[in-house]
């Protein structure tokens, strides 16, 4: 019982060090408002035309729609994000 106790607190105390590490904060990938900072690519066109609105903000989500198209025609679509490679920034506090 003794050694367990023993073992527990320096398991603790080994933990204490990254406790207080610095803390990270999301990085907002979309802002529910529009398409701003996003990129649209359709096979067959050049980047950045979002070919037959098919990527909207409804509702304050990202959404792709296909209720323009009569038929696909081997259309491929893409959105890219133009962000850093990191998805956590370092927090200001």
């Amino acid at each position: 019982m003794r050694l367990k106790l023993i073992f527990t607190f320096l398991f603790l105390l080994l933990q204490f060090p990254y406790a207080h590490s610095e803390e990270k904060k999301w990085l907002s990938l979309f802002n529910s408002k529009n398409l701003d900072g996003w990129t649209p690519k359709f096979s067959g066109y050049e980047a950045g035309i979002n070919y037959k609105n098919t990527f909207r903000v409804i509702d304050g989500n990202l959404s792709v729609r296909y209720d323009e198209y009569n038929n696909f025609d081997d259309n491929f679509e893409e959105l890219n994000k133009k962000t850093k490679a990191a998805c956590t920034e370092k927090s200001s506090q």
